[in-house]
């Protein structure tokens, strides 16, 4: 059940907010006008929202988080210690961001996407990953500069994770586009490697 409620910010404005049950706020939060956050959401300190951001239920915001206008974030989401997100930023369910990712105004990252730490996204066509198995010899695949680079392993270099399992409906269409072709792309690239060509 959400709360309509006024929040007073470290600078002593006050703004109309609708708190969900079970929100906590650490020190020194600033929040815009007309924030919505859903319930057990957890804001960790010096944390700064902007006008008209919708939280889902059961976010989780590291320290030093600042978001733009009018963001919305999916139920579950995590982000780690100074993330930046620019304004009408959108994210999916149960999407992670490691500490200092920045992505920039308007780009959109579907359910479970993970971004590592440090990752910069000017624009949701920046850089796209796709992953052809499970585990620890799964490869992966990301796009930077029209550069297609594979790595073994879940834990390599590359910065955007997109699950291919992933409903399409979820996502803009150019990742469904370029997620399959990465994906096919892979596929020769592992069969290649299990023939001894590559």
């Amino acid at each position: 059940m959400t709360t309509e409620s006024v929040h007073t910010n470290p600078d002593g404005s006050q703004v109309a907010v609708t708190l969900g049950d079970g929100v906590t706020l650490g020190h020194d939060v600033t929040l815009g006008d007309y924030v919505w956050l859903g319930d057990d959401v957890k804001l960790g300190n010096s944390v700064t929202l902007g006008e008209y951001v919708r939280l889902g239920n059961g976010v989780r915001l590291a320290n030093f988080v600042t978001l733009g206008n009018y963001v919305r974030l999916g139920e579950y989401v995590w982000l780690g210690d100074g993330v930046t997100l620019g304004n009408s930023v959108t994210l999916g369910n149960y999407v992670s961001l490691g500490n200092r990712v920045t992505l920039g105004n308007y780009v959109m990252l579907g359910n479970r996407a993970t971004l590592g730490i440090g990752v910069t996204l000017a624009s949701d066509r920046d850089v796209i990953e796709c992953r052809a198995g499970s585990g620890p010899n799964a490869w992966l695949a990301y796009r930077d500069a029209n550069e297609w680079s594979f790595t073994a392993g879940c834990f390599g270099p590359a910065p955007l994770f997109v699950d291919p399992n992933m409903n399409p409906d979820d996502q803009p269409p150019h990742v469904v586009a370029e997620r399959e072709a990465a994906l096919t792309y892979l596929r020769a690239m592992a069969n290649a490697r299990t023939s001894g060509i590559a």
